[in-house]
Parts: structure tokens; C-alpha cells; sequence
């Protein structure tokens, strides 16, 4: 971003939590975010603390960033293997539970699901049924 004059530039990390949930009704969180230049220099001060030891200890920071490397692996394997599970068990259900409400007229039973023509025809035979029994 460029500072045009006078003009102050927002240069921020903003709570993701709280920017996904900043339309709602109901918030996570309240909102709060992090300098960027706060972040810049945090990440600038660990890298010089870790560097020198790292170049220092070669194999076993090597090590460390493996073990890392494979725990996170393992955590994602163990998600994804979740997720299809459930999936899996989704999967197998309806979407949707249809159940065809029925309609009670003079002693006869018309599905809600029938057309609206044949729901007619039957509504013309019946209104025709009771004229010719009066």
C-alpha cells in the first residue's frame, strides 16, 4: 500500500474469527488485530534467535522440523480419514425425508403429491357424486 499525504494506511492482521463472523447477529468475538509491522518485527526477532542455532545444529534441527512435519501429516491423515467416514455415513442417507401428506375427503384418501389435474378430475367427481345423491 502507498501513504498518499495526510492519508493514515490501516497495515493490520485482522482476527479471522471475528472478519467471518462480522456480518452476523450474533459475534465469536469482539474485534482486535495485530500491527503489521508488530508481526513483521516478531517473526524478524524469532528468525534471528532460531538462525544461528539452527546453522549450528544442522541434524538435529532437521530432526525437529521432520517430527513437526510428520505430526502435522499424521493430525491431516487422521481428519481427512474422519471426514470420509462421515461422508461415507452420509452418503448412504437420504438428503431429504419425503413424507406424502394425505388429504382425507369423504372417506377417500388424495396424496398430496398427485398432480393438480388429477387432484381436480377427483375433486370434479366427487363434487359430482354428492349433486347426484341429493
Amino acid at each position: 500500500m502507498t501513504k498518499s499525504e495526510g492519508e493514515k494506511i490501516h497495515d493490520i492482521y485482522e482476527c479471522g474469527t471475528y472478519s467471518r463472523s462480522r456480518h452476523r447477529v450474533e459475534q465469536e468475538c469482539s474485534g482486535h488485530y495485530v500491527p503489521t509491522e508488530a508481526v513483521r518485527e516478531l517473526i524478524l526477532m524469532t528468525l534471528r534467535a532460531v538462525c544461528p542455532w539452527a546453522i549450528q545444529n544442522k541434524e538435529e534441527f532437521a530432526a525437529r522440523v521432520r517430527e513437526e512435519s510428520e505430526l502435522r501429516q499424521q493430525n491431516a491423515a487422521k481428519e481427512t480419514k474422519r471426514l470420509m467416514a462421515s461422508m461415507k455415513k452420509r452418503s448412504g442417507q437420504p438428503k431429504t425425508i419425503i413424507k406424502p401428506h394425505k388429504e382425507r375427503r369423504n372417506g377417500r384418501t388424495v396424496s398430496e403429491n398427485t398432480s393438480r389435474s388429477a387432484r381436480f378430475s377427483y375433486l370434479q367427481k366427487t363434487k359430482n357424486e354428492k349433486e347426484t345423491t341429493l
